[in-house]
């Protein structure tokens, strides 16, 4: 039952992915961006 709405949100989001490359810049620029700030906790946590 939870998982039917999230493969429906799924689906609509690749479908806007593979419409615009502006959305797919947007999410790579945001995953870029958590990964790097994931970066920066390991090596700040690593210094300590």
């Amino acid at each position: 039952p939870v998982t039917v709405p999230m493969v429906l949100a799924a689906e609509k989001f690749s479908a806007a992915m593979k419409a615009s490359p502006r959305v797919t810049r947007v999410v790579d620029y945001l995953f870029a961006g958590v990964f790097s700030a994931f970066a920066l906790k390991i090596l700040t946590a690593q210094a300590k």
